[in-house]
């Protein structure tokens, strides 16, 4: 259970750190409970990131303005979604008023699974709806 929690602590060593080290402190003693870097995060990981954008066409059946968080019907299939912090105030407007749609074609990345199914998307883009 735990490589999905180590995975998403080492989030940052894909590419603004170098290494996690995480401690307990208990009054002045202070003891290391887990150190990772790149290699050792890289062998744990259970999800990969593409690194190319994927457009889908898809309905924007969810989205969570708290969390950034939303759901996606893609050809019978419900893919979660998030969107980065940093690209959220300008996408939020456009992603809401897509949601009136039925179909919306976003730029994402996908994230797989080991066996190379996808298991979530990252959206930072929309496009324009190809005309039918």
């Amino acid at each position: 259970m735990s490589p999905p929690l180590i995975s998403e602590m080492a989030t940052a060593l894909r590419k603004s750190a170098n290494t996690l080290e995480i401690t307990s402190t208990v009054g002045e003693q202070s003891q290391p409970v887990l150190f990772l870097d790149r290699k050792m995060a890289q062998e744990i990981e259970t999800a990969v990131v593409d690194q190319e954008i994927t457009p889908m066409l898809g309905n924007i059946t969810q989205f969570n303005k708290e969390n950034w968080w939303g759901k996606l019907k893609v050809e019978g299939k419900i893919i979660s979604f998030s969107i980065p912090s940093d690209i959220l105030p300008t996408i939020r407007p456009k992603l809401i008023d897509s949601m009136k749609k039925d179909v919306v074609f976003l730029q994402t990345y996908q994230v797989k699974d080991r066996s190379g199914e996808v298991v979530r998307l990252i959206a930072v883009g929309i496009l324009p709806t190809p005309e039918a």
